[in-house]
């Protein structure tokens, strides 16, 4: 079965019309099936209030879809979110009553200039979304957690995203930041026991000898040991947003967003620029966060009067 994992931005009677609503944490997940095709859509459902919510919904999907239904503030920071985490991949469909000049001389120069457009009739989108080719299962199993609990009988479950590789039953998974370990009892997607899952596919995994409490929400399993990092001391290079004007200093205190986790850190120190238009900060996170060199960050003030989102980063 292939499994197709989009982010969906732009009003929520247009999302709900897309796929149905299978659940809601710090964002929400629509649920389009046919035949052996699964298109799952990440939907910010708690932003504007929670950034997290926006920033989650785009790291998850292969694909932005976005429904410019207005020109505000909020807007601005969507688009600035999707250019400072690199997202290419994507489409948009402008509104007819919003001022096509306007978006066009606010997306110059982001990557949201390099997007194609989309027909805004939820039923012709629909029939698109199921001809998105799935990812290729590349790297190694990975599963980010959304959510853990106890089902008596079963024992902890894991809702999550398979985000690289195929996972299978009876497979033995590191769990990062925790460093413990578990092995898959078993998988189901959508209700139905499934062998195994490819990337792109929401899940359910029963997890033999492991506790909720050592599942929260942004942690990863992996089968490959060795190849995760965890830390809450390390060094980061830089981008600022162009519209971000407020000054920035040594033991500032700001959020780094990476997958499904979402965590405080404290600036160190600001070194110098490596030649680019980027800074080498060194940083300390209030908590110890799993991480793969080279992956993209971002980087939020939750106290702005602006823009909330102001830079990305990766870690080095």
């Amino acid at each position: 079965m292939d499994h197709i994992l989009i982010t969906a931005i732009g009003p929520l009677e247009w999302v709900r019309e897309l796929g149905k609503t299978s659940s809601e944490t710090s964002f929400s997940i629509h649920v389009n099936k046919r035949d052996e095709r699964i298109v799952t859509l990440a939907y910010p459902s708690k932003y504007p209030d929670k950034i997290r919510s926006l920033l989650f919904s785009i790291e998850l999907g292969s694909e932005i879809y976005l429904y410019v239904d207005r020109m505000d503030r909020l807007m601005g920071e969507i688009i600035i979110g999707l250019d400072l985490l690199n997202k290419t991949h994507g489409k948009v469909f402008v509104h007819p009553e919003v001022d096509r000049g306007l978006f066009e001389s606010s997306i110059k120069g982001t990557v949201v200039e390099g997007y194609g457009e989309f027909d805004g009739r939820t039923a012709a989108l629909r029939e698109k979304l199921f001809e998105i080719a799935p990812v290729e299962p590349k790297g190694e199993p990975m599963v980010v957690v959304d959510q853990a609990f106890s089902v008596k009988g079963v024992g902890t479950v894991v809702l999550g995203f398979v985000t690289g590789g195929e996972i299978r039953k009876h497979q033995e998974m590191y769990i990062y930041p925790g460093g413990k370990r578990s092995v898959i009892r078993s998988i189901q997607i959508h209700d139905k026991d499934r062998n195994e899952a490819p990337v792109g596919a929401r899940v359910g995994l029963a997890m033999k000898n492991i506790d909720p409490e050592d599942l929260p929400r942004g942690c990863v399993l992996t089968s490959a040991d060795g190849k995760i990092e965890v830390g809450d001391e390390f060094e980061i290079l830089v981008k600022i947003s162009n519209y971000w004007k407020d000054p920035i200093a040594e033991d500032m205190h700001f959020h780094l967003g990476l997958s499904l986790q979402f965590v405080p850190f404290r600036v160190k120190a600001i070194g110098g620029e490596d030649g680019s238009d980027r800074r080498i900060w060194s940083i300390r996170s209030e908590s110890p966060i799993w991480y793969r060199r080279g992956d993209p960050v971002s980087l939020a003030f939750l106290d702005s009067k602006s823009f909330r989102i102001f830079g990305s980063a990766e870690i080095i």
